[in-house]
């Protein structure tokens, strides 16, 4: 009698997951597939499947009243197998036959640098990975050690890339397809069992305008400029010998020198004419 009711439970589920593989077989034959459809489907699909499991090892493991009605209960069990493995490559090619086809070329100017930057953390274990695999967003860093940056792309390009598909996800993460992949930006926070320390994953843009890649931390880029460094460590040495000498002079009983004040500096502008306008 346990046996009869396992198989009555599962003939409703047997029944939904036939339901949701013909489903998918119908969307990927028309000709403007919902491919966010088809990735829903088909994660709805393998939790129905882990269901079958369960109830097939249960009733594969209760008794039977001839070797025939067990042989029939485990066709009946591959055929569900059979049909998620078919399904999952139909959708396998269908996603192959759609990155083909959105395939685009870019020709990139890229300046050689040793170190680019510094590593940048990868994607951290969380709710938002779920969520993420609801969706059909794929990620291929998950937590992974820090990856060393190998290419700069930089906004100028990126924009190329980028094939329109966006998703918020509910962490304030948000992903962004490219033809490379999706990638995942934003912030999220996260304690670690080892300490309460709030642990933030930033994903950072930079356009290098310049083959020196020094030129991004100095403060001439901001326009900020000091003579000094158009000396060398000599003539600034010579400098100050020569400053001292001609400023010492002795007063009474003490000597006196002068500050040394910057003589390169540039001149002020004067806003005299805009403050006496009414």
């Amino acid at each position: 009698m346990e046996r009869e009711a396992l198989i009555q439970r599962l003939k409703p589920i047997r029944a939904s997951f036939t339901r949701i593989c013909n489903g998918i077989k119908l969307e990927i034959e028309k000709e403007n597939p919902d491919e966010e459809f088809i990735r829903s489907k088909l994660t709805t699909l393998e939790r129905l499947s882990d269901e079958l499991r369960s109830y097939d090892i249960q009733i594969l493991d209760s008794e039977y009243s001839s070797e025939e009605q067990f042989n029939s209960e485990w066709e009946s069990v591959e055929e569900y197998k059979e049909k998620l493995d078919l399904i999952k490559v139909k959708v396998e090619m269908f996603f192959s036959r759609q990155i083909a086809q959105s395939v685009a070329s870019v020709r990139l100017n890229l300046l050689e640098q040793l170190k680019i930057c510094g590593p940048v953390t990868s994607l951290q274990p969380g709710p938002w990975i779920e969520e993420m695999k609801q969706k059909g967003i794929t990620v291929s860093d998950v937590g992974r050690k820090d990856l060393k940056i190998e290419i700069l792309i930089g906004a100028d390009v990126a924009g190329a890339l980028l094939t329109g598909k966006v998703h918020k996800l509910e962490n304030g993460l948000v992903a962004v397809e490219s033809l490379l992949g999706w990638t995942v930006m934003g912030r999220i926070n996260y304690y670690t069992s080892e300490s309460n320390v709030s642990m933030s994953s930033l994903i950072t843009s930079m356009l290098v305008h310049s083959s020196d890649i020094e030129n991004l931390w100095k403060l001439e880029a901001l326009g900020i400029t000091d003579s000094k460094e158009n000396r060398s460590d000599v003539e600034l040495q010579e400098a100050v010998w020569d400053h001292f000498h001609k400023t010492l002079k002795r007063s009474e009983d003490r000597y006196e020198i002068s500050l040394p004040w910057i003589n390169e500096k540039d001149k002020l502008p004067s806003n005299r004419e805009v403050a006496k306008k009414d």
